[in-house]
């Protein structure tokens, strides 16, 4: 079955784009009236807390992602038996995963103040915030989860996206209400695990309305069994190094430096998560077109395919790297003060780590994703998380966040992408690994000019107040894009995606 991938994709993109910016203004918000009304060291538990669950949610060690791929080929196919079948599997594990989360975080409960550096908020009960979050992070598995992975790849994620910002915005409002007047930090942490819930049952109930013929029933043959077991063995691997690199520079910070330099740190990485996020939209909505392709188009239109939808990546992350290089710093000092403000250097190389990981997401997410590619990309992630924790414990002693930075700026850059795009060239899109990697060396250069050229013109406009921001804005967001289009203009790539886009436009 060849589904409609154009419209398809841009309403995935329409709907998650909606959804992302309610779900970043809305967190911005509130981390603003938690740092003024409670305190940094607040900001700092959320974030600590957050960073050891997703530790434990390492437990899914990638079986969602494996059953998902098993998943295109009968979607493809339209084979309804088959997915029935594996839809009752990943209910099956998912159930598992989300009692032995529950189990591992009560375990883990009494040495949580082990990861705190100094002091927290005396009045606070941190053990009761910390089963808050825990349940938060179990819940989910453990009411329809699995109905996500049925709508992501029939297409429907924008169903998933309407939901999720109706219950979203919900949740962010009831917290910034419980913020302002009651100050309860107790009653701002427990929302989040009731909108969980309610955003499981209401997609369950959606996904029943859209596709009543596919329930979970049914086993799986022998053969799919064995392709899961392989590739769950190493998306396991995968999950836990890739979860482990992740989450581990906040968890060093609290340890070793302190709750608010964790809160310090957080507010950089949340506006690069929250840039990332969008861009995320676009790569989420063609994944399942992707997919798709792969297994209904032949090499040559697959290749052709991948450097236009490359090129679309570099350009998100290219402009999206020069605006962060140019306007951190003065955002920062307006929204939460200079004294939150961390050194130019460390900026730097969370921009440049930014960049690695938006081109990364996009290899990842839509080609080795797809293709389960998973045994390829296995000694990179392992590799990764070796480095980046010899260099975290190494130098964050004397360099504090900016050692932690500079760790993960070095191994995804040097290890990770290069040998991500050697993977998708060689494997995919059966093309020699080391010309993707001239050509994303190429990508570097080229994005590196194009920084530098935006930070000198915007370093002429002295930020003091919001219009000289705006104004500074304006022209991190232009530069950038004049310089591509300037280059580009003529390349096919280019006019492959100005195409698609007033496609996507016109159809949205």
């Amino acid at each position: 079955m060849k589904f409609e991938r154009t419209k398809n994709s841009s309403r995935i993109f329409f709907f998650g784009m909606i959804n992302k910016i309610c779900v970043t203004l809305l967190p911005f918000v509130t981390r603003t009236i938690i740092i003024y009304k409670l305190g940094r060291d607040y900001l700092g538990l959320t974030t600590l807390f957050t960073s050891v669950l997703s530790m434990l949610n390492m437990s899914e060690l990638g079986i969602g992602s494996a059953i998902a791929f098993c998943m295109y080929k009968p979607v493809a196919e339209d084979d309804k038996r088959a997915v029935c079948a594996l839809m009752n599997l990943m209910r099956k594990l998912y159930k598992l995963i989300g009692f032995s989360i529950l189990g591992i975080g009560l375990i883990l409960m009494p040495f949580i103040k082990n990861f705190i550096n100094g002091k927290y908020p005396a009045d606070t009960n941190i053990y009761l915030l910390y089963l808050i979050y825990l349940a938060n992070s179990c819940v989910s598995y453990l009411l329809f989860a699995y109905k996500n992975t049925l709508l992501e790849v029939y297409q429907r994620g924008d169903v998933i996206q309407k939901l999720s910002t109706i219950v979203e915005v919900c949740k962010y409002g009831v917290q910034i209400i419980v913020l302002l007047f009651f100050e309860n930090f107790y009653l701002f942490a427990a929302v989040l695990p009731i909108a969980q819930i309610i955003t499981n049952c209401w997609v369950n109930i959606k996904s029943k309305q859209l596709y009543p013929d596919i329930t979970p029933t049914g086993s799986v043959p022998k053969e799919t069994a064995t392709v899961i077991r392989k590739k769950v063995g190493y998306l396991a691997a995968q999950s836990i190094t890739s979860t482990f690199t992740n989450s581990i520079d906040n968890i060093v910070i609290s340890a070793s430096i302190s709750l608010s330099a964790v809160a310090i740190y957080g507010n950089y990485s949340y506006i690069t998560s929250a840039v990332l996020s969008f861009v995320m939209i676009a790569y989420s909505a063609l994944k399942s077109s992707v997919g798709n392709a792969i297994y209904t188009e032949g090499n040559e239109r697959n290749l052709e395919l991948f450097k236009s939808l490359r090129f679309l990546s570099w350009w998100a992350a290219t402009v999206c790297s020069a605006c962060m290089i140019c306007m951190f710093q003065p955002f920062i000092e307006l929204w939460v003060g200079a004294e939150n403000l961390l050194p130019f250097s460390a900026v730097l190389m969370i921009v440049i780590y930014f960049y690695t990981n938006c081109s990364r997401q996009f290899l990842t997410m839509n080609y080795i994703g797809t293709a389960g590619l998973w045994d390829k990309t296995l000694l990179r992630q392992v590799l990764i998380t070796i480095v980046n924790l010899i260099l975290d414990i190494s130098l964050a002693p004397k360099w504090g966040v900016t050692g932690i930075v500079f760790a993960s700026f070095f191994t995804h850059a040097i290890i990770g992408l290069p040998m991500d795009i050697y993977v998708v060239y060689r494997y995919v899109l059966k093309t020699p690994g080391m010309k993707g990697v001239f050509d994303e060396a190429m990508n570097y250069v080229l994005a590196g000019f194009i920084l530098g050229t935006t930070l000198l013109f915007t370093t002429l406009i002295h930020v003091s107040g919001v219009a000289e921001l705006f104004a500074a804005a304006v022209c991190a967001v232009s530069i950038p894009n004049l310089i591509i289009i300037a280059v580009f203009h003529k390349k096919k790539e280019f006019v492959f995606v100005v195409d698609h886009i007033k496609m996507l436009i016109k159809k949205t």
